[in-house]
Formats: C-alpha cells, structure tokens, sequence
C-alpha cells in the first residue's frame, strides 16, 4: 500500500517545485520591469524645471473650501429674553384696553375735575373766573394721541406701564364749553405669567395719574 502511494507523492513534490519556481520568475520579472520604469522616469523629469510651490498651489485650489457656518443671528434672543417679550407685550395690552372702560373715564373725569378747579381758568370773552367741571364720564369725547411711554419690571411677574394720550371733553354740559388735556397715567399690571398664557393676568383699576396738563385755550 505504502509502495502504490510513493509514485503520487513524487508527483506532488516535483510539482510543488516547478510552481516556486514559476512563481519567483514572475517576481524577479516584475521587480525589473518597475525598476526600469523608476529609472526611465527619473532620467526624464532630470531636464525638467519643476515648481513645487505651483504643483502645490494646484493641489490646494482642488481642494473642497472648508464649511463656513454662519455667525449668532442677531434676531435670536434667549429664552428669557423671549418671555420678557411676552410679559411686556401683554402689559401693554391689558393697560391700553384699559383706556376704554367705564372706571377709567370715571377716574379720569375726578381727575381732571380736581386739576381744573385747582387752576380755575376763566371763561372764554370775560373776566369771570369759575370752576368749570366735567359733569358726566360720557362728557368724556375722545381719548387720543395715545402713547405707550415707558414699561418698567416691577417684579417677575409684575409691570409697571406709563401712558401718554389727549384728551377732549365738554365742561359744565354745554357743548360751547370744549377743554382738551394731555394726561399721563401708570398703570400695574399683575400676574403676568407665560406659562399660564396670561390667564390670572390682571390692571390694578387704581391707575395714578402722574401729570395732567390742561390746554389754556377752550375751543
């Protein structure tokens, strides 16, 4: 048995031998042929002038320009500021709505009263001096020219609103007698929270008047 195998061996043996052999041939052929390649080259590019800095100025204009990314928009405000917003917003809301109540004209009616007696204009063409009154809150004609000056962070949840308007009204009930004024009033406004959409949002109705300036001239 061991006899019959011998032959097949020698055979595999043999062909084992011719494969290396083969095989280191193509090798030693490849490595010459490269060889010869690197060696023709390099006497070519002897005779030639070759700019680095250009050859790299090209590869670096092929290159993909680098991300720009943009700088912080100027429009993008944080989150407090954001509900600041808000708060302010609303406060100017609530206090303007204000100015077409019942109890505003009411107030302002005393108000202008008290200042109209404390400077006790004449009547028009005589020299008569009387204290010309505002009779009816309905008395009250326009509210106009109306400003929101100034709002001010009282608290958190709490600001302060200053407003600016004109005013024209009738005196004594006689619809001869116009007078005009220009008012500036404060208002609190309460429970100003975002995260309740407002809702408790409330004007303190005692709004003080911070200056009345009644025009001299009646029309």
């Amino acid at each position: 048995m061991e006899t019959d195998q011998k032959p097949v061996i020698w055979t595999i043996v043999i062909a084992t031998i011719i494969m290396l052999v083969a095989v280191g041939i193509g090798i030693g052929s490849f490595s010459s042929n490269v060889g010869n390649k690197l060696d023709v080259m390099n006497a070519n590019l002897e005779g030639l002038d070759i700019d680095e800095q250009a050859i790299a100025n090209a590869i670096v204009a092929g290159m993909p320009d680098a991300p720009i990314y943009p700088e912080f928009p100027e429009y993008m405000i944080s989150e407090e500021d954001h509900e600041d917003n808000l708060i302010e917003a609303e406060a100017e809301r609530l206090a303007l709505a204000e100015l077409d109540s019942k109890d505003f004209r009411l107030a302002l009616k005393d108000a202008i009263n008290l200042k109209t007696l404390a400077t006790n204009p004449a009547l028009p063409n005589t020299n008569e001096q009387k204290g010309l009154e505002i009779i009816s809150y309905k008395d009250i004609e326009d509210v106009y020219s109306i400003d929101v000056e100034d709002v001010k962070i009282v608290t958190v949840d709490e600001r302060e609103v200053t407003i600016e308007f004109k005013v024209k009204y009738v005196l004594d009930d006689d619809e001869d007698l116009v007078g005009k004024a220009r008012v500036t009033v404060v208002y609190d406004v309460l429970d100003l929270v975002v995260d309740d959409d407002f809702e408790d949002a409330e004007v303190d109705e005692a709004f003080d008047v911070d200056s009345i300036y009644l025009y001299s001239n009646l029309i």
